[in-house]
């Protein structure tokens, strides 16, 4: 998937070629600015932003998706934040329900305050979610899941589609 001058900006699988090429793109977006990391407080905790500059930021899925953050941190990054960067986006069975969850709420925000997302993952939005037998892993990872589960997961896949097109870059406002 394309956004930023043709190039994909949805790397997967997580290899060293795409976490090179995300750093590429970091520096080519950022135009190689010194970008130091720093914390954001929400609501009187905080949470670390690996690097920050000029409203870029790039954060590892684990600072972001296995903390006990919430929506209100994630509208924060929102606001303050018109491209992010999302590195190391696993795929998330039942065991990672939580994570799934936090990652869901992410993305909607990020989505609505159109903010543009650049990142790495494990593997492409609908293969995102599965369910998980020893034998084998199952790419259709809504069997296990409630239906409204099933639909969150659905629609946070069709919006990491939408937030990778031309269209989707096009629309959004730089912030500050």
């Amino acid at each position: 998937m394309t956004g930023h001058r043709g190039q994909r900006i949805y790397l997967h699988p997580l290899n060293n070629e795409n976490e090179k090429f995300l750093e590429f793109l970091w520096k080519d977006l950022t135009s190689g600015k010194p970008a130091p990391p720093r914390k954001m407080i929400v609501m009187g905790h905080e949470f670390p932003v690996q690097r920050s500059v000029d409203g870029f930021a790039f954060f590892d899925f684990s600072g972001l998706c296995e903390q006990s953050l919430g929506a209100v941190d994630y509208q924060e990054i929102g606001k303050e934040y018109h491209t992010v960067f999302i590195r190391g986006i696993p795929q998330m069975t039942l065991n990672q329900k939580t994570e799934a969850r936090r990652f869901i709420l992410l993305i909607d925000e990020l989505y609505n305050h159109k903010v543009r997302l650049l990142c790495s993952a494990a593997a492409e939005p609908f293969s995102l979610f599965v369910t998980e037998d020893s034998s084998s892993p199952s790419h259709l990872p809504f069997n296990s899941f409630s239906g409204e589960e099933e639909f969150m997961f659905r629609r946070t896949a069709s919006r990491l589609n939408e937030m990778q097109t031309a269209e989707y870059w096009a629309s959004c406002q730089r912030k500050k």
